[in-house]
């Protein structure tokens, strides 16, 4: 394996760019990466990680790989202050703890990172990419006017961002623009038919106004071309509420849950779900478990008055 990659990597060279063989050698390692193959990743990366000083990207990605528990986490958030402290306008380390800021749900400093990186982009590409991480984040925290800001930006230099219009159907929906919302879905459907995005958020935007049925048929389009993760399943099983099917929901959503038990949403729907067959105690328990894991700050008080009316 080693001598394969350093013949690779050396054939790369001779009738490319050492920077082309850079590429290779990370996306290869993102591969291994994603597939937690961490072994593998770090032999991948090891010319890169020998240079003087080690590219960054690899030490990132290095640190970054097989990230299971809390002492796992502080390793990696370690590394990367390492870095910063080295070059406190660093992009891609502000990026990525962006990213993991994300994933711990610290919001707050996920957007405070994620500011930084705007304005450290080094050119019109990377600007695009920070502010649509940072309207993704700013979503997350139900700052919908300040999250489309940043779409704006981000379409007015790329025009055709997929994120950058994703981001904005959903800010638009946040802010009460159901005209523009629907247009940003249709457009993200045109652009990128094969995707499951847009079929999902539109599933999801036809839901939360009522329109249940048709949103069932953008599901299953989403389902033809192979959606299959949390997110599909919690709002097609909340759709399939609406209309009427329990059993189909439960389904959906259990197998949601399955795919990601600290999903605030889920248990919201959840909660309907038990409320829809009766089941008082269930749903109580649902909002409780919805309320622990956050909702309120990411979706508002809808649990609380939910737990107030029903629970005692």
């Amino acid at each position: 394996m080693r001598l394969l990659l350093a013949l690779a990597a050396a054939a790369l060279v001779g009738t490319g760019t050492a920077q082309e063989a850079d590429s290779t050698l990370l996306r290869i390692a993102k591969d291994h990466k994603a597939k937690s193959e961490c072994k593998e990743l770090e032999r991948v990366l090891a010319p890169l990680l020998r240079r003087e000083p080690p590219d960054v990207e690899a030490l990132l990605l290095r640190s970054g790989c097989g990230l299971r528990d809390q002492e796992d986490v502080q390793r990696h958030l370690r590394t990367m202050q390492d870095l910063l402290d080295q070059d406190p306008r660093s992009y891609t380390v502000l990026m990525v703890r962006g990213d993991l800021y994300n994933d711990l749900r610290m919001f707050d400093r996920a957007e405070a990172d994620l500011s930084m990186a705007v304005d450290a982009a080094p050119d019109s590409a990377a600007l695009v990419r920070a502010l649509n991480a940072r309207a993704w984040n700013r979503l997350q925290t139900m700052k919908h006017a300040e999250a489309r800001a940043d779409c704006e930006r981000a379409l007015a230099l790329d025009s055709v961002s997929v994120a950058a219009i994703n981001n904005m159907a959903l800010a638009a929906n946040g802010v009460g623009d159901t005209a523009l919302a629907f247009r940003m879905l249709k457009t993200l459907v045109r652009l990128k038919p094969e995707d499951t995005v847009g079929y999902i958020n539109t599933g999801f935007f036809l839901g939360g106004l009522g329109r249940h049925q048709e949103a069932l048929a953008y599901y299953d389009d989403a389902e033809r071309h192979g959606a299959k993760d949390s997110r599909f399943f919690n709002n097609r099983g909340f759709s399939r509420i609406g209309v009427g099917d329990l059993k189909g929901a439960r389904k959906d959503i259990e197998r949601s849950i399955d795919l990601n038990k600290n999903n605030p949403y889920a248990y919201r729907n959840l909660a309907h779900l038990e409320l829809a067959a009766k089941h008082a105690e269930a749903a109580c328990a649902a909002m409780e478990r919805a309320l622990e894991l956050g909702f309120t700050r990411m979706y508002g008080e809808e649990m609380t008055q939910m737990r107030r009316t029903h629970c005692n």
